[in-house]
């Protein structure tokens, strides 16, 4: 009996064994090691530059006089760094400065408007500030005349600008400054060249009048054209319609900003229906332009149906067209600040009205999807000049209201009919605005 116990604790013994190897896999000898853990750790960096005035914006031309103006650059950057200023100027001579200690010139960025300076920047935990004028100030030569600041026909020159930019960029990785300036701006002197700096996403700097070749630009995403006081022309020779604008934004579901400083864009004048720049079944739609001009012999803006979210903002602009601005769009934005808008209806005589048409119209719903047409709009001018002048005995009004709910709001401006200004007030710009009897109850114009 004894010998049978012993024998069943054995075999239990046994079968824990080889439950413990089934499970467990076994134990093996081999001859092995490990290291411990080496943890690399990545630090994060910054470059962060912003620029500020605290001078103000307006300024007053007084012979041998100086005034307070001080635009500086901060810099927090925590790698070293190339820091860039960018001036342009478009103020005629009439206004003198000198670049403060520090900055160099940027070889290849001595645009006849548009300079660029730079400076490098050492790292440092913190925030640095530098002016960009020497002194913080600018200057009026006590020899300007009255000539010096009148245009020939009077009036006093107006759209005179100085204009800071700042830009700053990791130092590592460059060759020199310009290469690492380069991956945002680049300058372009031919059409080809244009368009593969906007493909890019570059800043794109016009050193020279620029033809477009073969099409007009489809843009999209965001685009940056710095013109130097360059044209900027529509094509002429090509074999389809490309020819018949500057600029198209067309089917963009994701958001368009276009930014044009400082460019003469000049559109065709010649054939039907030709736009400056036109925006058709887009959505969310930004477009800037600053001291620059727009022209076409049809509609020099044209917003076409199919638009939502579509937004235009212009500075010490001149535009013209048969319409500055044509408008299917509804529910748009446009802001003018120091512009000239020019209508010119040279188009042939149609007793029937039909050629009747206006510096600015708001189309209504006639051909367009929307039931309601370009309405809900809302259009500011302050300091503007607006124009309505005809060659062929059609009328043309400053503004055509045809949609409903439209706001016009309009500070400090001067009309003009043909040469003769007209006194900016309601009873005596009526005859020259043109409202259809379905948008009258809901439009509203007011004038400061």
């Amino acid at each position: 009996m004894k010998n049978k116990k012993k024998s069943i604790i054995v075999t239990g013994a046994a079968v824990m064994l080889a439950a413990a190897m089934a499970l467990g896999g076994g134990t093996y000898a081999y001859l092995q090691g490990t290291t411990k853990d080496v943890v690399n750790n990545f630090n994060t960096n910054k470059v962060l530059v912003t620029l500020e005035e605290k001078t103000g914006s307006n300024y007053n031309i007084i012979p041998g006089t100086e005034q307070a103006k001080d635009p500086k650059v901060t810099v927090d950057n925590t790698v070293d760094s190339y820091v860039y200023a960018i001036v342009t100027d478009n103020t005629n001579g009439l206004v003198k400065y000198d670049i403060a200690d520090g900055w160099t010139l940027l070889n290849g960025w001595d645009g006849e408007h548009t300079k660029v300076y730079y400076r490098e920047v050492t790292k440092d935990a913190a925030a640095k500030e530098f002016s960009v004028l020497a002194g913080d100030k600018v200057a009026y030569d006590a020899a300007l005349e009255n000539s010096d600041m009148v245009n020939p026909d009077g009036t006093l020159k107006d759209g005179l600008n100085l204009t800071f930019t700042a830009h700053a960029i990791q130092k590592d990785g460059f060759a020199s400054p310009e290469a690492a300036f380069e991956t945002a701006y680049t300058t372009v002197d031919t059409s080809t060249d244009l368009t593969t700096a906007l493909q890019e996403g570059k800043t794109a700097v016009l050193t020279t009048d620029i033809a477009l070749d073969n099409a007009y630009l489809n843009a999209s995403g965001e685009v940056n054209i710095i013109g130097n006081g360059h044209k900027l022309t529509a094509p002429t020779n090509s074999p389809q319609k490309d020819n018949n604008r500057i600029i198209s934004i067309t089917d963009q579901t994701e958001p368009t900003t276009i930014n044009i400083k400082d460019v003469d864009l000049v559109g065709p004048t010649t054939g039907a229906y030709t736009r400056g720049i036109s925006v058709g079944q887009s959505k969310n739609v930004t477009i800037n332009i600053e001291d620059s001009s727009l022209s076409a012999s049809y509609y020099a803006f044209n917003f076409a149906f199919g638009n939502e979210n579509v937004e235009i903002n212009c500075k010490n602009t001149t535009i013209q067209g048969w319409a500055a601005m044509n408008i299917h769009t509804p529910n748009m934005k446009a802001t003018f600040e120091n512009c000239t808008l020019i209508g010119l209806n040279d188009k042939g005589y149609n007793e029937d009205g039909w050629n009747d048409f206006a510096t600015v119209v708001v189309d209504n719903a006639d051909g367009n999807p929307s039931a309601t047409g370009a309405s809900g709009g809302v259009f500011t001018f302050k300091d503007c000049r607006i124009e309505a002048n005809q060659t062929t005995g059609n009328k043309q009004y400053f503004m055509s209201i045809r949609a409903i709910n439209t706001t016009v709001d309009v500070e400090n401006c001067t009309f003009f009919v043909n040469g003769e200004q007209i006194a900016a007030t309601q009873e005596a710009l009526s005859p020259y605005v043109s409202v259809y009897e379905e948008a009258l109850d809901s439009f509203q114009f007011t004038i400061h």
